[in-house]
């Protein structure tokens, strides 16, 4: 399972990439579902809208809750991955604060999950925009809006 951002092609050009490898054929020739979610988080930061980050989790969520066995993955794995499964635990009412989340993150992936102090923020903002939403999900219920 794919999460933002593959770079977009004019920064890709800048830096004078010529060629991208995808394995899309290979993940769906053994019955994988490869889904991009494009654009939105810059290496090191935060989503650029809570909005479209909120609508890629409650998917995510979604798709969890249908069994699937999900894999977030960004360039390292740590960063960008890290913030959105820690968006995740939100959401999912599986962790109560920020701090829990990007704890349990870390304790999973390793220390260097969640690298910079945007992505750490971002975590924050995300559950208090779940607090407005007033849409944290229990640990038993099943979907949110």
């Amino acid at each position: 399972y794919k999460l933002p951002p593959l770079p977009r092609p004019r920064p890709l050009m800048t830096s004078r990439v010529s060629s991208t490898v995808s394995y899309t054929d290979a993940v769906h020739a053994v019955g994988m579902d490869l889904v991009n979610y494009p654009g939105g988080i810059v290496e090191m930061f935060g989503p650029s809208s809570l909005d479209t980050a909120h609508e890629y989790i409650k998917d995510l969520l979604a798709r969890h809750l249908e069994g699937q066995h999900i894999v977030i993955h960004c360039r390292a794995g740590v960063g960008r991955a890290g913030m959105i499964a820690a968006m995740f635990l939100l959401l999912k009412g599986e962790v109560e604060t920020p701090q829990q989340a990007i704890c349990t993150v870390r304790a999973r992936r390793g220390k260097q999950a969640i690298e910079s102090r945007q992505q750490e923020q971002a975590v924050v903002q995300y559950h208090e925009y779940l607090q407005v939403l007033a849409c944290s999900v229990p640990k038993t219920a099943g979907t949110n809006s």
